[in-house]
């Protein structure tokens, strides 16, 4: 267990610096460490489920900055089948962590402009955060579902979770975050062409 946190551990003080080659080597060599638990009883235990499914779901977000979607994507399937053999009392452990991968698959279907699957997973992924009462993380995916719905033209919509976004921030004194909603606000009144609410939301 010692070597596989020292490991993992230098996976995010260079997660932190945003060098990703060198995460994912240490990721890599985690995953090792974890791999050489042979035994059922081993690969069976919590501490092996809930360990192994961190670092997929890591590796997931590492290939989505490097492009790999489809390793990407691979990673965070196999997170979430570990994620599904938890005992019930791991409830909060699971929900937050499936908060976190339906939000990287979102976020690929999105890279991928696949816009009605990158809904259908951050709205899980909004399932997932209210489940943990994650208001930073609920922001986030309302923020989301609304650029996409203002990309597809659906200002009305778009507006009503830009709003339930900020509503968030509010919650969490996010001062930066409110920033960032009143400025997806005067975005979207400006393609509306309505410039007088696109500079009150600007101010």
């Amino acid at each position: 267990e010692r070597v596989f946190d020292i490991y993992y551990g230098l996976s995010q003080v260079w997660l932190s610096s945003q060098n990703y080659s060198i995460t994912l080597d240490y990721l890599l060599k985690s995953m090792a460490i974890l791999d050489r638990q042979k035994s059922e009883k081993a690969t069976t235990s919590v501490y092996y489920l809930k360990k192994k499914s961190n670092v997929l779901s890591l590796m997931g977000f590492i290939y989505i900055q490097m492009d790999k979607h489809d390793r990407a994507l691979d990673n965070l399937n196999k997170s979430l089948e570990l994620l599904n053999k938890l005992p019930d009392e791991e409830s909060y452990f699971v929900n937050d962590r499936k908060m976190a991968v339906y939000n990287n698959i979102g976020a690929i279907c999105l890279n991928l402009r696949k816009m009605d699957e990158a809904v259908q997973y951050y709205e899980k992924a909004l399932t997932y955060s209210k489940k943990v009462n994650n208001t930073f993380n609920s922001s986030a995916m309302y923020n989301n579902l609304g650029i996409i719905n203002m990309e597809q033209g659906k200002y009305k919509e778009a507006v009503m979770y830009y709003h339930k976004a900020l509503d968030m921030r509010v919650i969490d004194k996010d001062t930066a975050g409110m920033a960032q909603c009143y400025n997806n606000l005067s975005r979207l009144y400006f393609y509306k062409n309505n410039f007088p609410l696109a500079l009150d939301y600007a101010d």
